[in-house]
């Protein structure tokens, strides 16, 4: 009797948590450049995140494009891409724009047959070419590799 007295105290705890956190969240808004020394390892808030299923459907695809939009007013901005392998596991990626330079993130430690890592790397522009099947979107000008592969949209 005293241990379910203790599990539906702690279940009701529980719930009551989870129900702040929501609230508190609801009023989240955009990055407008303030936080762009984040790195891969912190979270940004979910308004910010753009992910994309091995399947190709991406889920907060508007926010991809407001920082399109802030890229060409040269404004700073920073988002993360998670995209999901095959298996479902997550690799991140956060896009950090301070006005004249991209910096990328890649944060892999999650991903179980990946490289295991986090890398870094500045850019100098970003591009897009599009076919009848999809719109690829490439940070270019990068130090180490010359086009990095940001995002597909397949139509």
């Amino acid at each position: 009797m005293k241990w379910l007295a203790i599990l539906i105290l702690t279940g009701g705890w529980l719930l009551t948590g989870c129900q702040n956190v929501q609230e508190e969240t609801a009023d989240i808004q955009p990055n407008t450049g303030q936080e762009l020394d984040r790195s891969a390892f912190s979270p940004l808030p979910q308004i910010d995140v753009i992910e994309v299923a091995s399947s190709g459907e991406i889920k907060n695809r508007d926010r991809f494009q407001t920082f399109l939009e802030r890229v060409n007013e040269q404004e700073p901005d920073h988002i993360q891409l998670i995209q999901f392998t095959s298996e479902g596991n997550p690799i991140s990626r956060d896009v950090q724009f301070d006005g004249s330079e991209f910096k990328s993130i890649v944060n892999s430690l999650r991903d179980s047959y990946g490289s295991d890592g986090v890398s870094e790397v500045a850019c100098s522009g970003i591009s897009k070419s599009e076919t009848d099947e999809r719109i690829d979107y490439q940070l270019e000008g990068c130090e180490i590799k010359k086009v990095i592969e940001l995002l597909v949209i397949w139509k």
